[in-house]
């Protein structure tokens, strides 16, 4: 029943958005090569001087399924930025957003159970590691900001980072006579720092990031005739409130923006008066109390809505690898600025504490830094694909079947 309910849940919310190591063996004084044609090898971490042979082939994984962690070499640094012809700016534009030539890189292989593609880390520069499974339910490995290993946990979906730790939501013991959702906070070792029930066995739970902090879990329950509510939690785990909204089924994904603010996201045959082919939004206060009513954001459903905060507030909102509008805060949908919608197939994440963007690409080893006014600082070598930047800024990428290439706090606050 439960694996039914949950299947069901996943698939619904995915019409609309929807890790083991032994201790390190050193790290290598690295910067990480502007864009002057370097790459990388299968399996081998980045690669010296703009396109040399592999620094180092680093140690495989051991025959027990654990996971290695490898010490990183010495890479050059390459052009300055803007080298690439991805544009320069004045220096002090760019001043501190691109990383300086004494980062450092870790190599860590976690074991299978978590060899995918899913990374982060919490603001204090723990890292996760994790993979999904069949179903919706995630593994994950956990390290400190040196590749040392320090537990593992399950999710359902994705993880949140906290100031130390992470937060997620799962399917598990509620005290009642039925299993039922819950949100979870833990530690960076994986343990439980606390829980909180958001729905019992026929309800369906996702999470999305919140800008300010915390955590927004928009629950969705029922079979025929159901509810929906729209949670707010804060770093620790603690409920600040529940807010129910007049949407059902398909609701979500949700993102607190830079204000406090919360832009929600549902299908316009799930809210009476609209259109099934129309998506919809809604903007909550920061105190949970609705800020506008439901408005038209686009008429194509076919696309999943993938929300990113935006420096100052607002949210940017991205469908079929183009960022189609940019939504600010208590308004609907406007134009995206024309640096935003020049950067097709990209995803973004807020950086060096709100002083800048990276931009990131799944096939591509490429990270863009751009100024909050949308000027290009510079591109870099991740060392791999799949590149994610976790809270503190450490980037994470795939650099073979499943060696992660870590560069803890790379773009972190300075």
């Amino acid at each position: 029943m439960r694996h039914l309910l949950v299947a069901a849940a996943a698939s619904a919310l995915a019409l609309l958005t929807v890790r083991c190591g032994s201790s390190p063996a050193g790290t290598g004084a690295v910067a990480p090569p502007a864009d002057a044609g370097g790459g990388s090898s299968p399996d081998a971490g980045p690669t010296a001087d703009g396109g040399g042979s592999p620094i180092d082939a680093g140690g495989a994984p051991g025959a027990d399924g654990g996971g290695d962690i490898d010490a990183g070499g010495d890479v050059d640094a390459g052009g300055a930025p803007g080298a690439d012809g991805g544009g320069g700016t004045a220096a002090s534009e760019c001043d501190g957003l691109m990383p300086g030539p004494g980062a450092k890189f870790i190599w860590i292989t976690p074991p299978s159970s978590a060899c995918g593609t899913a990374a982060t880390s919490d603001y204090a520069g723990n890292i996760a590691l994790g993979a999904r499974g069949p179903g919706p339910d995630t593994t994950w490995a956990t390290y400190d900001p040196q590749g040392n290993q320090l537990g593992s946990f399950g999710s359902i979906g994705r993880v949140i980072p906290r100031d130390s730790g992470f937060q997620h939501v799962g399917f598990g013991d509620t005290g009642l006579d039925v299993p039922g959702w819950k949100v979870w906070a833990r530690a960076p070792d994986g343990t439980q720092s606390s829980s909180y029930p958001v729905g019992s066995d026929v309800c369906g739970a996702s999470i999305y990031p919140a800008a300010t902090g915390g955590s927004i879990v928009v629950s969705i329950c029922g079979s025929v005739r159901g509810t929906t509510g729209v949670f707010r939690f804060d770093d620790a785990g603690t409920r600040l409130y529940r807010q129910n909204v007049d949407a059902y089924p398909f609701v979500g994904p949700a993102e607190g923006d830079a204000n406090g603010a919360i832009l929600l996201v549902a299908r316009g045959d799930s809210v009476a008066g609209f259109q099934s082919t129309e998506m919809l939004g809604r903007w909550l206060n920061p105190d949970g109390t609705f800020m506008t009513d439901w408005m038209v954001l686009t008429n194509d459903d076919n696309s999943p809505m993938w929300l990113r905060a935006l420096i100052g507030g607002g949210i940017a909102v991205r469908q079929s690898e183009q960022w189609r509008m940019l939504v600010p805060t208590g308004r609907g949908p406007d134009q995206p600025p024309e640096w935003l919608a020049s950067r097709a197939g990209t995803d973004l994440q807020v950086v060096r504490g709100n002083k800048g963007y990276a931009f990131t690409t799944t096939s591509g080893e490429q990270v863009e830094v751009v100024t909050p006014s949308g000027k290009s600082c510079g591109k870099f070598q991740a060392g791999g694909s799949h590149v994610q930047i976790g809270g503190d800024g450490t980037v994470i990428a795939i650099s073979g079947t499943c060696k992660r290439t870590v560069w803890p706090r790379l773009l972190g606050v300075r």
